[in-house]
């Protein structure tokens, strides 16, 4: 092929004669997968943009695990001397149409993210058990949706929480992930294998008692048989009363509310205690709500 682009150079050297050409022949290479011949391609015509993705597409081909693409980094490295190429250099007017072209901060922006990338590659290589998995494991370059995955599987492998809290961090922040989503399926993890100490320390470094006490709440529907190892970390006694309604424990309820003079839940209380069939907490929750009513008249 090279000496076929050769040719057609010295006919041209614009390449604007041969532009639909190019395009048909860049079209096939994509459909067949003929991928290096797409990527011989590409650093013939200097579009350092399209092999740039070309080699992020060699970095994640064929891969099942973190290890797999901690072999491959070499491609992210050379993707990442293809964007500084394109930085460095502007094509010729000639050949605008045919290469892809960024604005600078585009391509500082995928720079940044290869950056990422790599960090995250490294980490967890080093850390994941070597399981493969269905499909290409999620990475950066992906939707939000893997983007959100590659932060839980940062949390739940990494062996100090706080470091990858920090690595986790950088990527819900870059990318305005949703943090609630993320933190309820690690913290859903952690209590699956019992590591409660492991669920205490992330509630403590989230510095965020809104954010926290939501996803307890949300652990705890899905896993109602492990409310005395979490109700603690619940420092929000609404969510607190919540939670013990929530999970069938109508009497720590109904006396936390009682305490707290939050008297408004005990309506709930009672609608609960009819649905689980608790004639006891039942009787007594009509009996505070008469009470209440005979004050007010």
């Amino acid at each position: 092929m090279m000496q076929v682009y050769e040719e057609m150079i010295t006919t041209d050297k614009s390449l604007k004669l041969w532009k639909n050409y190019i395009g048909v022949i860049c079209a096939h290479f994509d459909r067949q997968k003929m991928y290096y011949s797409l990527y011989e391609t590409q650093i013939w015509m200097n579009d350092h943009i399209r092999a740039a993705i070309t080699c992020t597409y060699f970095y994640t081909n064929k891969t099942r695990n973190y290890q797999d693409l901690n072999s491959n980094l070499k491609y992210l490295d050379l993707s990442t001397s293809h964007l500084l190429a394109a930085l460095k250099s502007t094509p010729g007017y000639e050949r605008k149409d045919l290469v892809m072209n960024l604005k600078k901060e585009e391509i500082i922006q995928h720079l940044s993210t290869i950056k990422l990338q790599i960090e995250v590659t490294q980490f967890l290589a080093s850390r994941c058990l070597e399981t493969s998995m269905a499909t290409v494991p999620p990475t950066l370059f992906g939707s939000n949706e893997q983007r959100s995955r590659v932060a839980i599987m940062i949390l739940i492998c990494g062996e100090n929480l706080c470091q990858s809290l920090l690595l986790a961090n950088r990527i819900i922040d870059e990318w305005n992930l949703d943090k609630y989503l993320i933190f309820c399926k690690v913290g859903e993890k952690f209590v699956e294998k019992d590591q409660i100490a492991d669920m205490r320390k992330l509630v403590d470094m989230l510095g965020n008692e809104v954010l926290s006490n939501k996803v307890i709440l949300s652990i705890l529907r899905k896993q109602p048989s492990k409310l005395d190892d979490l109700i603690y970390l619940i420092n929000d006694v609404s969510m607190k009363i919540t939670a013990y309604i929530e999970c069938g424990q109508l009497k720590s309820a109904y006396l936390l509310a009682v305490q707290s003079k939050l008297l408004n839940f005990i309506p709930k209380i009672l609608q609960a205690s009819e649905l689980l069939n608790q004639p006891l907490i039942k009787k007594i929750c009509l009996q505070l709500l008469y009470q209440l009513d005979d004050k007010q008249t």
